[in-house]
């Protein structure tokens, strides 16, 4: 009878053991699945910020590139309205010298007249 006696105490310290080991792997499960959760969120937080800054990216290079193409298109009307300014320039100064050389001409045409 002692040696049941004896058993029965092994076992029941034995039963209290794994009981106290399975409520600290219980308390370790609940701690890691709380864990886990935080984890997941983060790295939905963190996918949701990722495909937000890949939109805003996106949208960013295409208005880089529409900007690109209307400043190159600006720059194309300066440089035609450049040209067509000195054209005019040209035009306007072939003009002036043609008077000049007309009064001019008058003026030497006109001298002779004067006598003096």
């Amino acid at each position: 009878m002692a040696f049941s006696e004896k058993h029965l105490e092994d076992l029941s310290k034995r039963i209290e053991q794994v009981s106290e080991e399975n409520q600290n792997l219980r308390q370790r499960l609940t701690q890691l699945q709380a864990e886990y959760r935080v984890a997941q969120d983060n790295r939905d937080y963190v996918w949701e910020n990722y495909q937000e800054k890949v939109k805003e990216l996106k949208s960013e290079t295409l208005l880089t590139t529409v900007l690109r193409e209307k400043l190159y298109s600006e720059e194309m009307d300066i440089k035609q309205l450049q040209a067509d300014l000195a054209t005019i320039v040209r035009g306007k100064q072939a003009m002036l010298r043609s008077r000049y050389n007309g009064i001019v001409f008058i003026f030497h045409l006109w001298i002779p007249c004067l006598n003096i």
